[in-house]
C-alpha cells in the first residue's frame, strides 16, 4: 500500500488499480498515522477490490490481446484503415499506432490518423 501526500486532495482517497496496487492519497491536513488507521478500517473493502484487480491481471496475461505488439497492430490496422478510407472516399496523410490508455483513435486537422494498438 502506497501512501502519498496530495496537496490537491480534499479528503482521503483510496484507489485500487490493476498492476499498480493500492494507493492512498492523503490530504494536507491529515496525519499519515490517521490515514493508516482509516485504511486499516477499510481493509475488507480494499481486499475485495484487490481480488478483483488480481483476476483482471490474470485475465490480461492469458488473453491474446496481451501478446499484441506494435508491429502486429500496424500489420492489422493499416490495411483495415486503407479499406475503410477507400470505401468511404476519405484521404489521410500519416498513420501513427500508439499504446494509449483510453482513446481508440483520432484524426488531426492535418489528416494524420492516430490509432490505439489495443
Amino acid at each position: 500500500m502506497l501512501f502519498e501526500r496530495r496537496a490537491k486532495a480534499r479528503k482521503l482517497n483510496i484507489t485500487v488499480k490493476p498492476f499498480k496496487g493500492v494507493r492512498v492519497a492523503v490530504p494536507k491536513g491529515l496525519a499519515f498515522k490517521k490515514a493508516e488507521q482509516i485504511a486499516r478500517n477499510k481493509a475488507s473493502w480494499i481486499k475485495k477490490h484487490q481480488e478483483k484487480m488480481w483476476k483482471l491481471e490474470e485475465e490480461y496475461e492469458t488473453t491474446p490481446e496481451a501478446l499484441i505488439d506494435h508491429d502486429k497492430a500496424r500489420q492489422v490496422l493499416v490495411p483495415r484503415l486503407e479499406a475503410i478510407a477507400a470505401k468511404h472516399g476519405y484521404t489521410y496523410n500519416r498513420v501513427a499506432i500508439r499504446n494509449q490508455k483510453t482513446r481508440w483513435g483520432c484524426c488531426s486537422s492535418k489528416n494524420n490518423i492516430s490509432l490505439n494498438m489495443k
